[in-house]
């Protein structure tokens, strides 16, 4: 079978017309070569979106011997020859968006595939056929727009997602911090329990007639050897209203040792005292 051939322009490139049984197709070849890109790319977005096409309406594929027949002057692989339609075509080449493929889609549809069918038409026909065609383009123009919202939708969905896991994020690392702060207030409340400045244990039990201010200092001399001899852990608290900013707080349990040695300890006034941890165990 033989089928018709001619040449037209389309963005300054020469192309070789082809028809096939009267209808104007186009070849992998001519679309890589009017849109500036490579056959492979052009036949990997066929094969990717392939189940969008229909064979007979989109595309005719030819075996080789039914390429050969068909009087197409084009190259014929082993595998045949797949002619794409110009509604194959415009499907083909949608995902292409950039501003020259949209010229060089509405030249291929009225340069290409239209030309020879339009001049035998009368001017009013020819005239709604291009608005028809016109019209054609606002439909892919309002799909592609379609597509582009829903994709812009999807990345701002991401967004708000992204947001919100990192808001959780920051919850997560307050609580715990909020914690971590619980955990250091417990602690500092369980040093408070178990240790007391000497001020504080003598004046919390009433103490101070027997154990005035000026004997602090022996007081503090007494535990800290105490401590220090029975590896007793010595803490720093701060104190206010007074010239120093901190006073070491003491285990009870080494106030109660430094009490008890005080009460047995003999009453002489002018005798001296020599301290000995085990002689107060």
């Amino acid at each position: 079978m033989m089928s018709e051939q001619l040449t037209t322009i389309v963005n300054g490139l020469e192309l070789d017309q082809l028809f096939y049984k009267g209808m104007p197709v186009v070849t992998y070849e001519q679309i890589a070569l009017v849109h500036g890109i490579s056959i492979a790319n052009v036949h990997k977005t066929f094969q990717r979106h392939r189940e969008e096409f229909l064979e007979g309406e989109d595309y005719i594929h030819l075996d080789f011997a039914e390429a050969k027949q068909s009087g197409l002057r084009v190259q014929v692989s082993p595998n045949g020859l797949t002619l794409f339609t110009e509604h194959g075509y415009m499907l083909l080449v949608k995902p292409m968006r950039d501003k020259v493929s949209w010229q060089v889609q509405r030249l291929m549809r009225n340069a290409y595939f239209r030309e020879k069918q339009q001049a035998t038409l009368p001017p009013s026909r020819r005239e709604a056929i291009a608005q028809f065609s016109d019209l054609q383009a606002i439909v892919s123009l309002a799909e592609s727009v379609a597509e582009t919202r829903i994709e812009l939708q999807e990345v701002k969905s991401h967004i708000q997602r992204t947001d919100q896991e990192a808001a959780q994020a920051k919850l997560e690392v307050a609580q715990v911090k909020q914690e971590a702060a619980q955990a250091n207030a417990k602690s500092d409340l369980a040093i408070d329990l178990h240790s007391m400045t000497i001020e504080e244990f003598i004046l919390k039990n009433g103490l101070i007639n027997k154990f005035p201010p000026s004997s602090y200092a022996r007081a503090a001399a007494w535990l800290t050897r105490f401590c220090n001899y029975y590896a007793m852990p010595i803490h720093k608290v701060p104190v206010e209203g007074k010239t120093w900013t901190h006073e070491n707080s003491y285990p009870l349990q080494a106030i109660g040792r430094w009490l008890d040695y005080e009460m047995k300890k003999p009453k002489q006034p002018n005798l001296e005292i020599i301290y000995n941890p085990e002689s107060s165990a």
